[in-house]
């Protein structure tokens, strides 16, 4: 109730604390100074600076009621994708023949969106995905010197922030992900012949380069089996939730968006329930953001292995967290075939000296170490199990990364 109450009194007299101090200062000044001892020059500018802030606040005020009526909220649902700038259509129609007045938007819900207003369009920076039933705005009015200022909330849609796209090449995605055996053909014996080839590719033997053709073309290609004659699995694909998950995200749309996942497919996430179609999928992505942990890939797994499918691409992080210790307990018994597929946004760089520390960039969430990824791989995958790296960043895909980070971090491969 005392809360309402003074924001009621906050917009009838939108004066702020530097506009009553100022008026504070004018009204010791005309009294002290310019009435008892009749110093005619502040006299007449603490006149002034209560006059000018009586006029501020009634062109704030005014300024109020005619853009509260020509804010509207809107009636269409908002789709944004996290890490970027999106224009939402939304306007405050703030004249240019009041170039001492200024807006500002704000969002309430959902929270963590950077909010800017050039021009009077409204563009919005969310940091995380999450899935609102409606957007709450505060719209503020105030003048430039920052002694005046009013604001009131504007409902609007609902707002769907996904992730963005991974720039990821769909034929060497599908070819990581769901390979085939080490046999020409499963009904004969198991040879296993190196009869295709493909370019050389971070992680790959040495031994296998064509060296022959690399002196004639200078182009390295490796020797690789020949891929298996069988069905192809029905494919699941999870994402667990956490604070460092906005790479494998990134990529879990990108299969969803481009159908990598194959016929028959579905998607789950902590704290969602399993989708089908591609919209309930991208609505569950959405949601899984700022859905409340509640570790769910065992059931997952064991829904899937009733229904027929196959194998689990496992969406990771590639940065340690509170999703290891449930990953671990589900993947010891998992009931079907599980890929992992780690997800990570560029390398971090070397640290830089303590003195220039000051003057950089903080380094991006998502870039992870080398060795810790490579710590991270022996804890999570089982002996058993596939992993391929992806780079969401520049869309390096590595099908056998143990060497590669290895290298990276200065270890024995």
């Amino acid at each position: 109730m005392g809360v309402t109450a003074r924001s009621g009194l906050r917009e009838a007299f939108p004066v702020t604390y530097a506009g009553w101090a100022l008026l504070a200062l004018a009204a010791a000044a005309f009294w002290f100074l310019g009435v008892r001892r009749l110093d005619l020059v502040l006299l007449s500018a603490s006149v002034l600076a209560a006059l000018l802030l009586a006029g501020l606040s009634a062109a704030t005020l005014a300024a109020r009621l005619w853009l509260r009526g020509r804010t509207p909220g809107g009636a269409a649902r908002l789709d944004l994708a996290c890490g970027a700038w999106n224009p939402t259509g939304f306007r405050v129609p703030l004249s240019p023949w009041l170039p001492f007045l200024r807006a500002r938007v704000a969002w309430e819900a959902p929270e963590g969106v950077r909010v800017g207003l050039p021009g009077g369009l409204e563009r919005a920076f969310p940091l995380r995905r999450a899935l609102a039933p409606g957007v709450v705005r505060r719209v503020r009015v105030g003048d430039i010197l920052g002694l005046t200022e009013t604001g009131w909330r504007v409902a609007g849609p609902a707002a769907r922030i996904l992730p963005l796209r991974a720039a990821l090449d769909p034929c060497v995605v599908l070819s990581g992900l769901i390979p085939g055996e080490d046999q020409p053909d499963p009904r004969g014996g198991a040879q296993g012949d190196r009869v295709d080839i493909r370019k050389y590719g971070h992680g790959d033997p040495l031994r296998m380069i064509l060296w022959k053709a690399y002196a004639r073309t200078r182009k390295a290609f490796v020797r690789i089996p020949e891929r298996a004659v069988e069905p192809a699995p029905r494919v699941c694909a999870y994402l667990p939730a956490d604070a460092a998950d906005e790479p494998p995200a990134r990529l879990a749309r990108t299969l969803l968006e481009r159908g990598l996942l194959g016929p028959g497919w579905r998607f789950g996430a902590d704290g969602c329930e399993d989708a089908q179609d591609l919209d309930g999928a991208l609505e569950a992505l959405a949601r899984s953001g700022s859905a409340p942990p509640a570790p769910g890939l065992a059931p997952f797994l064991e829904r899937a292995r009733r229904d027929g499918f196959g194998a689990c691409i496992l969406l990771l992080p590639g940065l340690d967290g509170p999703w290891v210790k449930g990953v671990q307990a589900a993947l010891a018994g998992a009931p079907l075939r599980v890929h992992a597929v780690f997800a990570l946004d560029g390398w971090r760089p070397e640290p830089p000296p303590r003195w220039r520390r000051a003057f950089l960039r903080p380094e991006p969430p998502g870039a992870a170490d080398p060795g810790e990824v490579l710590d991270l791989l022996g804890r999570v995958v089982l002996p058993q199990m596939e992993a391929t790296l992806v780079d969401t960043r520049s869309g390096d895909v590595l099908e056998s990364p143990r060497a590669y980070l290895g290298r990276l971090a200065g270890r024995t491969a």
